[in-house]
């Protein structure tokens, strides 16, 4: 073999040699060559420098691409979680408007002149418990009753007489209460037992802390959810609202509330213990109407004729007295008349 052919051959190794990827009698020989030839030698160098170059360079390339691919991810998780807070805003900023709809409509009901809401609550055991609420220029009748699931009648338990910004109020109690209470009504009563004026979980006394500002207050709108609009059971388009394990109803009109389910709210237990035998949900429905109520709807009743009905009646107009002096109150009156 000629020197020129073995310089070709040696020079056609060079790039392996480099790489390192020769097996052993290849690189001896390569190594032997390059030890007697300067021609190759030359070669050997010019080709070192220009791989050194270009793995300085692809080495940058790599780096570059590195870069971009880092700054294209932080660029995709900052689009993702910009596309979050959007959506996240956009909910918050839609059950935000919802809940002010929601607010307005009930204000704008009670602050009207002339209205009647009515709630009925699911009673599992009793039946229906019925709370009815007429007002006619600040004049508030209410009227609580059940619709009894033994006879399937109507029986009222008590009804109330207030006007807003006044002292005087009168409560008329057809039934037994057991819990004894403080508050400064006139108070008419068959009963000298203890009575339980109770106010309506749905109307206050100036009806001011109703249960549409109930729900606006709890429903905070990063906690409710809107489940969506339906129309099922009620034949008009209303939110359904879920708040924990509860359920909301309004209607997509006039915002007010329709329907409210508690789950799980009521638990009955074993007589004589604190053992729980079953657990009730708790369902109210509400009716609304305007510019319907009558004068004769809120019109007080004559103290004396509630007298010559057999009533017991407690006039305290002062500061609301302790527990013993009500009842004492209540006993005086009562045998007095």
């Amino acid at each position: 073999m000629s020197k020129k052919e073995e310089c070709e051959i040696i020079q056609d190794l060079l790039p392996s040699y480099i790489d390192n990827i020769l097996n052993e009698y290849s690189k001896k020989t390569v190594e032997q060559h390059l030890g007697t030839c300067k021609e190759c030698q030359i070669k050997y160098k010019n080709m070192k420098e220009n791989v050194g170059e270009k793995e300085i360079e692809i080495k940058k390339q790599i780096d570059y691409l590195k870069k971009i691919k880092r700054k294209t991810k932080v660029k995709i998780i900052g689009s993702l979680l910009g596309c979050v807070v959007i959506i996240l805003l956009g909910i918050y900023l839609y059950n935000t408007i919802l809940l002010h709809n929601i607010q307005n409509a009930w204000e704008n009901l009670i602050k009207s002149d002339n209205f009647y809401v009515e709630e009925q609550l699911l009673n599992n055991d009793e039946g229906t418990t019925s709370v009815k609420i007429w007002n006619k220029g600040g004049v508030i009748k209410e009227e609580w009753g059940t619709y009894k699931k033994e006879d399937n009648q109507y029986h009222i338990q008590s009804v109330k007489y207030r006007t807003v910004g006044e002292k005087e109020n009168i409560d008329i109690f057809f039934e037994p209460l057991k819990q004894a209470s403080q508050y400064n009504y006139v108070l008419a009563t068959k009963e000298t037992e203890k009575a339980n004026p109770s106010h309506s979980f749905f109307i206050k006394q100036d009806t001011d802390n109703i249960w549409g500002n109930f729900i606006y207050g709890m429903c905070a709108p990063v906690m409710m959810q809107v489940v969506g609009i339906d129309t099922k059971d009620y034949g008009k388009e209303y939110y359904k609202i879920k708040l924990g394990e509860n359920e909301y109803w309004f209607d997509k009109e006039t915002y007010l509330p329709i329907r409210a389910i508690e789950y799980g709210n009521q638990k009955e237990f074993y007589p004589g213990t604190e053992v729980v035998k079953a657990n009730y949900d708790t369902v109210a429905y509400y009716k609304y109407q305007k510019d319907v109520v009558t004068e004769e709807d809120v019109q007080k009743p004559d103290m004396e004729r509630l007298k010559e009905e057999g009533f017991s009646v407690v006039i305290d107009l002062t500061e609301p007295p302790s527990e013993e002096e009500y009842m004492n109150q209540l006993i005086i009156k009562s045998k007095e008349s």
